[in-house]
């Protein structure tokens, strides 16, 4: 063990790190978003060796390791990247005192709700110990309210209602016989166990996905992220990046990237997926035309109605200008889709892990108008 990776490990164990950055959090957020990108370096470094030159080079141009390798970053292409340091403190403060229409669940059901038929379906909120249904907003048991809605819909999610990167995410299925918890089977009074010591939890019918993602991963709902962007001009939405998640026997129930999920670049023009990758296991980046867990065809595989989607989505970042830039999680079912979340601060290393998002200076004029 190195003496870096020894003194973080004391500095980690002791809790320091997130003591002060909570603490710093109040008198200064710049402060505190630097000690949280020295947490994430010294937290992931260790998985991504490399010369101590090529990291202090990453660390210069504000990169972590970890994007380092990701990113494949050379003297010519590192002007074209989002760096790590760019998107805690710059990209950030893009959406202003708005943050919270996206970055809180209940909030963003209710704006969604009112401009479109595609939000997510979130039926209530845990809270101090008891349960309120969207609809009526009446009091109930959450043990009981859970369980008795799990006799008809059989499948419910529930997720915290602030956090994100699939944090806290409860797959809960009822399969006559028994209940399971993310797969694994479950007592009744363990699910009420679990049920009553949740807090700050929504409530959602699990989504049924189209049979192309379903074939491609069926353990997670696998979803498109979207990114848009509001022309400081003209006020056109426009979109820079679209990628594809597909969970894995890793990240299961999500597809989350960081977990161990994969992601496929959408082209914007015909829905039709590039190849896969996932965080590499090191400092090489591996690609995969099929799903590695299931062996289904991804290089190639086509988003049914992808152009009714895409511009549905641009339509919407339309009628939200207020939050100019916008990461949308949607997920195909039968004859629709749903839009499950709204991100204010999209993460880059699976837009990124692609293609470059700052070689469009159209990209580069909104971040420059914003930052």
């Amino acid at each position: 063990m190195s003496m870096l990776t020894q003194a973080y490990s004391t500095f980690k164990e002791t809790h320091l790190v997130h003591l002060l950055s909570a603490g710093f959090s109040e008198v200064s957020p710049k402060i505190s978003k630097i000690l949280y990108l020295l947490d994430k370096e010294y937290s992931t470094a260790p998985g991504f060796p490399m010369p101590i030159s090529r990291r202090l080079w990453l660390w210069r141009h504000g990169f972590l390791s970890r994007s380092g390798a990701i990113f494949n970053l050379t003297d010519d292409n590192i002007g074209e990247y989002v760096s790590n340091y760019e998107q805690r403190m710059k990209l950030s403060q893009i959406n202003d005192n708005n943050r919270a229409i996206l970055e809180n669940k209940i909030v963003f059901h209710r704006i969604l709700s009112d401009i479109s038929p595609y939000a997510p379906p979130d039926l209530a909120v845990i809270k101090n110990n008891a349960l309120y249904p969207l609809s009526t907003g009446e009091r109930q048991d959450p043990v009981d309210w859970v369980l008795s809605t799990l006799q008809n819909d059989k499948e419910l999610i529930l997720k915290p209602t602030t956090t994100s990167s699939g944090k806290g995410i409860l797959k809960l299925v009822n399969t006559e016989k028994s209940f399971t918890v993310n797969s694994e089977y479950k007592r009744k009074s363990e699910i009420s166990q679990i049920i009553e010591e949740l807090d700050e939890y929504l409530v959602s019918r699990a989504v049924q996905q189209r049979e192309y993602a379903n074939t491609i991963f069926p353990d997670s709902v696998n979803t498109i992220r979207v990114i848009t962007m509001l022309d400081p001009e003209t006020g056109e939405a426009f979109s820079p990046a679209a990628v594809h998640r597909f969970g894995s026997t890793e990240s299961a129930p999500t597809d989350n990237w960081g977990q161990g999920g994969y992601c496929a670049e959408v082209d914007q023009d015909t829905g039709e997926l590039s190849k896969a990758t996932t965080v590499p296991d090191g400092s090489v980046q591996s690609w995969y035309s099929k799903h590695p867990d299931t062996g289904a065809q991804i290089e190639g595989a086509s988003i049914p109605e992808w152009e009714t989607v895409f511009q549905e989505v641009l339509s919407l970042a339309e009628r939200i200008p207020y939050v100019p830039y916008v990461g949308w999680d949607i997920v195909l079912t039968d004859g629709a889709f749903v839009i499950l979340e709204g991100n204010a601060l999209p993460g880059i290393e699976t837009l990124q892990s692609h293609s470059s998002l700052k070689s469009s200076q159209r990209v580069r004029n909104f971040y420059q108008h914003h930052c």
